[in-house]
């Protein structure tokens, strides 16, 4: 029922032409915000950030809604979520109900993240092999979504080109798309 809910809302209100207006501290819109504590309840994990840690948010999905999940990390920065967001979910998260297109298996797929300004090229490395399903329509969705919420969540992000082996075309090809560069939402 409210998977039903949030799917004629969203429909609703992109037939209107409305989007809502953005929550950094949620990512992309319609994103949930809340982060997920680690369903093992591993302490060490729920600890405070050690010294040279910081804690970022990635997005999975549950019930094909997104859904924000902490990481400890070495660095803040967008390069430091995304390597986390390639691991995948935790096999406590899977078994929670979190799901991905990303896994153990894409963990070493980004392969470089270089930001000037407020704009951001994130490199994938090999990804199409590694996940050839994320092209359908709706693996797309989910997949741009993980992604979009996870460089969005820093202010000093306005806009990102995802590239594959060093090209946008590639990467949005694989997607059935053409290549755009995704602006802050």
């Amino acid at each position: 029922m409210r998977i039903t809910t949030l799917l004629l809302l969203a429909l609703a209100t992109t037939a209107c032409g409305d989007t809502p207006e953005p929550n950094p501290a949620e990512g992309a819109p319609g994103m949930r915000g809340e982060a997920v504590p680690d369903p093992a309840g591993d302490p060490a994990r729920d600890a405070e950030p050690e010294r040279g840690e910081e804690t970022v948010r990635v997005w999975f999905s549950r019930d094909e809604v997104p859904v924000a999940v902490d990481r400890r990390v070495p660095d803040r920065g967008p390069e430091a979520a995304l390597s986390a967001l390639v691991e995948g979910p935790t096999a406590a998260e899977r078994a929670a109900g979190l799901t991905s297109w990303f896994s153990d298996s894409t963990a070493g797929a980004l392969e470089g993240v270089e930001q000037e300004g407020g704009f951001l090229v994130v490199d994938f490395r090999g990804l199409d092999q590694l996940i050839p399903g994320a092209g359908s329509s709706a693996g797309s969705a989910q997949l741009l979504a993980s992604l979009d919420s996870t460089v969005f969540q820093f202010p000093s992000v306005d806009s990102v080109e995802y590239r594959l082996d060093g090209s946008c075309d590639a990467f949005w090809s694989w997607l059935q798309r053409e290549c755009e560069r995704v602006g802050r939402p």
